[in-house]
């Protein structure tokens, strides 16, 4: 394979030099002091003004002005703001996969989208330098780092971990001692290495189901919209309410979509996440595509995929392949439509209301109870949430949405980045508020919200 296009795709280190590793990689310095290196096929863009600087890695949607650009939607940010806090606002109701720097002043900020799913990785080095990065695979390859075996033994008899499908690790917690993960809804403060909560500022309002379902239908087919106008897409599809939900958000423009399900050890051609897609693609006259997986990988595809991505499953990695050769096929890749976030639709975690909310409780509902380092993960991510809390956000949301979509599901998403660039329609701060304002009852059970 090449190595070239193949190795840490999709990727971005920042810090405090030029990294020689990457000698085809784009570099833009933020400030004189730091430089970001980022993969060929990374999105990059820097807009200065006022002697200010905003770094756009990745891409940005608004499903209110789909026809406008990665340019034109940080433009306009930047004509509206004075200060760094004042960006977040303007980014509520914007979609994509992104991870931003901000230099505004003496401020100077990193963070990413909703979810997190153009993942931030922090590490500071002896020199008392600041690097971050996509993955802690870069860090660590440049500064040789090791797993911590203390870290690796504590969490090693949780069967959670040792199911490798339902693997996670909470907060910014990894598997090396000084590096961490940026939680979402959070910044990085690259001057001082804090890291601070932006995210939520103000208490909900409570919202209609009615209310919900068409707020959430305009932003799903403005993103849909947006992102027709930039990629050939392609939209996974399986029996699950996210996916369909996706479905009928795209039905305007039905025909420019690829429509493709994926097998995998568990799921053959028989099985409903096949059977339904097929039927209701038939039901519109649209054609249903199956990637094939196999268990036989190339060494080469895997011996990259291992090393792109730290902690990448072999699920993933199967069905990353499975798509590789189906685009090879094609002739050409796709940007791929995936239904993450949704479950935030749903209550996903359940605590009795008697109970109260702690490191332990809440590691024993996350599945990670009797690990110091879990516990203490979540402890140190409980001193943030409960300002959130406070604000009367669900902890059980904030549980789902930070640590498990931020840890889990960005996993499963930054491990196709060796394939394609993911579209998460859910991933919109302004939907998933939406979605955790609903009256609790029509989301405990068949995910009503769904289907209204």
């Amino acid at each position: 394979m090449d190595n070239d296009k193949y190795l840490f795709r999709r990727q971005f280190v920042l810090g405090s030099n030029d990294l020689k590793s990457f000698p085809k990689w784009s570099k833009v310095s933020i400030n004189g002091k730091l430089f970001v290196s980022a993969h060929p096929d990374l999105d990059v863009l820097k807009v200065t003004f006022k002697e200010n600087t905003i770094v756009l890695l990745g891409y940005i949607l608004d499903p209110f002005n789909p026809t406008f650009n990665n340019l034109e939607i940080v433009n306009r940010i930047a004509e509206r703001i004075s200060t760094a806090d004042d960006i977040f606002p303007y980014l509520d109701s914007k979609c994509g996969r992104f991870a931003i720097i901000v230099k505004i002043n003496n401020e100077l900020r990193i963070f990413n989208d909703a979810a997190g799913y153009r993942q931030i990785f922090y590490y500071t080095d002896d020199a008392n330098n600041i690097w971050c990065a996509s993955q802690p695979s870069i860090i660590t390859e440049e500064f040789g780092l090791k797993t911590d075996e203390e870290i690796v033994k504590d969490l090693s008899h949780l069967p959670l971990i040792n199911n490798e499908s339902a693997r996670w690790y909470p907060g910014n917690l990894t598997l090396y001692k000084d590096i961490h993960h940026l939680t979402p809804n959070h910044y990085l403060d690259l001057n001082s290495g804090e890291v601070k909560r932006y995210w939520p500022v103000k208490s909900l309002e409570p919202i209609s189901v009615e209310k919900a379902a068409e707020y959430s239908s305009k932003i799903l087919q403005g993103a849909f919209e947006s992102a027709s106008k930039r990629y050939n897409l392609a939209l996974t599809i399986t029996a699950g309410y996210d996916t369909r939900v996706l479905l009928a958000a795209c039905n305007k423009l039905k025909e420019k979509i690829h429509y493709i399900t994926h097998t995998h050890g568990n799921l053959d051609e028989n099985m409903p996440d096949i059977k339904i897609p097929q039927k209701m693609l038939e039901r519109f006259g649209l054609q249903h595509h199956i990637a094939y997986h196999s268990d036989k990988v190339d060494n080469d595809f895997k011996n990259i995929y291992k090393r792109n991505v730290t902690g990448a499953k072999d699920l993933h990695k199967k069905n990353a392949y499975a798509f590789l050769k189906y685009f090879e096929n094609m002739g050409k890749e796709m940007v791929v439509a995936q239904g993450e976030a949704g479950g935030l639709g749903k209550r996903f975690y359940r605590l009795p209301p008697y109970f109260k909310f702690n490191e332990k409780t809440l590691a024993t509902v996350a599945g990670m109870r009797g690990s110091r380092n879990a516990e203490q993960a979540i402890g140190e991510w409980l001193e943030s949430a409960n300002k959130a809390v406070a604000l009367g956000i669900n902890i059980l949301d904030l549980l789902y949405w930070e640590l498990r979509l931020g840890n889990w599901s960005t996993l499963a998403v930054s491990s196709y980045d060796i394939v394609f660039e993911s579209f998460i329609p859910f991933n919109c701060r302004k939907l998933m508020e939406c979605l955790i304002s609903v009256e609790t009852k029509y989301r405990l059970t068949r995910k009503n919200i769904h289907l209204c």
